[in-house]
C-alpha cells in the first residue's frame, strides 16, 4: 500500500489527557451516629456466609463530593474497625452499618479511606460516641 503522509497525519498534537486521582477522597462535611433497624432484615455476606441483621449502628457522612467509582469501594474507620457495608441514598450521602457495635470504641477516631491493605486514611476529625437508646 502507498500512503500519502500528508493526508494521515494531520499534524495536530493530541490533546493532553489528565487521569482521574483515583486516591482522593473527599471532605467529610458532618457526621451522625444512631441506631438503625432494618424490616426486612438487612443481608450481610462475611467471608462468604450470608448473614441476615435487623439492627446496627448507622453512621452517616455527609461529603464534599461523591467517592470516585472505583474497583475499591470506600470504608468508614472508627479507630481500627472498618465498617464496610453501606448505602449511599444520593450523591454527597453515605451510610455505614456496624452490625457489631460492641466493636466500636468510644472516643476512637473517625476516618475514611480505600478498602485496600495499607490504604492511606483521612482523618474527620470526628470521635465516635455510641448512639443513645
Amino acid at each position: 500500500m502507498n500512503y500519502d503522509s500528508e493526508n494521515i497525519d494531520s499534524g495536530a498534537p493530541l490533546p493532553a489527557y489528565e487521569s482521574p486521582d483515583l486516591w482522593r477522597l473527599p471532605d467529610v462535611l458532618d457526621v451522625s451516629i444512631h441506631r438503625r433497624h432494618f424490616d426486612p432484615p438487612f443481608r450481610v455476606t462475611i467471608q462468604g456466609v450470608d448473614h441476615f441483621e435487623s439492627d446496627a449502628v448507622e453512621i452517616e457522612i455527609r461529603v464534599s463530593e461523591p467517592f470516585a467509582i472505583r474497583a475499591l469501594g470506600p470504608v468508614l474507620w472508627v479507630g481500627d474497625e472498618p465498617l464496610t457495608f453501606g448505602e449511599s441514598p444520593n450523591k454527597d450521602i453515605y451510610r455505614f452499618f456496624a452490625f457489631k457495635p460492641e466493636a466500636l470504641r468510644a472516643e476512637a477516631p473517625i476516618s475514611i479511606g480505600w478498602g485496600a491493605i495499607g490504604a492511606p486514611r483521612k482523618d474527620t476529625g470526628r470521635r465516635y460516641k455510641a448512639p443513645v437508646e
